[in-house]
Parts: structure tokens; sequence; C-alpha cells
């Protein structure tokens, strides 16, 4: 099956049935609202603005919509673009929550990706621990 067809057939999720994707426009998050193999119960799976519509905060807002839903979400951030939606929205990486921006993106730069969380593992924002 060619993924074109996958989206079709699933809503539009690559998690297929347990996905839920939210969108503006043509940009998009895509959430496994069961995720298996994450940290957290639900976890971005694709977070995607594309590049005439970057620098609008387009971005922040699905991520917003994204967190109202789902206060426990976490995903994987491999570009500082992203990063740095995710950081200014509370994510922070729960293996270091106390670490700057920039000891976040060295590690993203060092493992070519970085997890981040909007909450600990009780469901309490970062910015409030």
């Amino acid at each position: 099956m060619k993924i074109h067809e996958l989206l079709e057939n699933h809503h539009g999720s690559l998690a297929r049935d347990n996905g839920d994707v939210i969108t503006i426009g043509d940009a998009r998050i895509d959430i496994d609202t069961k995720a298996q193999f994450s940290p957290r119960p639900q976890s971005v799976i694709e977070f995607l603005v594309p590049k005439e519509l970057r620098g609008q905060g387009i971005g922040t807002q699905l991520l917003t919509k994204a967190v109202a839903k789902y206060p426990m979400l976490g995903g994987q951030v491999s570009s500082i673009a992203s990063l740095k939606v995710f950081w200014n929205l509370g994510f922070r990486n729960p293996g270091m929550p106390e670490a700057s921006f920039q000891d976040h993106a060295d590690r993203m730069n060092e493992y070519s990706s970085v997890f981040m969380a909007r909450t600990n593992e009780h469901g309490v924002p970062y910015e409030n621990t």
C-alpha cells in the first residue's frame, strides 16, 4: 500500500485508527493516541508546517491545540524550529527538565532527535515542577 493510500484510508493519520490529526490549512500534527513505544500515553508522530506557512505561529497553534486535547503529550523533536515550538510551550526532555534550551539543542544534535514532553510522568507540567 502506498503512503497516500494509507493516509486516505485512515483519516490521514500514520497511526491509523489510533491516530488523531489536527490541521490548520496544509499544516498538521499527527498524534498516536495510544502510543506503545513512547514514555507518554500520546505521542506526536508527525509535525509538519509547509515552508510557505512557516514563521506565522501556525506550529505553535497546532501544538497548543494538541496539548489542550492531550495534556500528557510527548514526541521526538528533530529540528531546531520544532524544538523552539515545543520548548516555548513548556516541553522538556524528562531526563533533563531543568536544562537550558541550548542543552536540549545540543542533545538533539548529538542524537539527531530529542524526546520532549509537556508533563512529568505524574502529569505535572514541567514549568510547575
